[in-house]
């Protein structure tokens, strides 16, 4: 999924915000409706080793912050290999 954010100017900071707020809420939402979806596997199983490379720089803790696009993607990343239990 590409997301549609545009980087973040002191004036548009708002806006970019807003847009953020929405592009999670239709992220969440196209996972909601996944895990309710009857056909779709209830889990992605990996072994915890190659979980943890999977998802290792969606789970590191930066001294930087990230901007908000990667934070949408490290999101995504996370929720594909989350329990469906819808």
């Amino acid at each position: 999924m590409a997301f549609l954010l545009l980087a973040t100017a002191a004036t548009d900071s708002f806006e970019n915000t807003v847009l953020f707020m929405m592009e999670l809420v239709t992220l969440l939402l196209d996972y909601m409706r996944t895990a309710n979806d009857r056909d779709t596997k209830v889990v992605d199983f990996k072994q915890p080793q190659e979980l943890r490379k999977l998802l290792d720089h969606c789970l590191q803790i930066h001294s930087e912050p990230q901007n908000l696009e990667q934070i949408l993607n490290d999101c995504q990343e996370t929720m594909k290999y989350c329990v469906k239990t819808g």
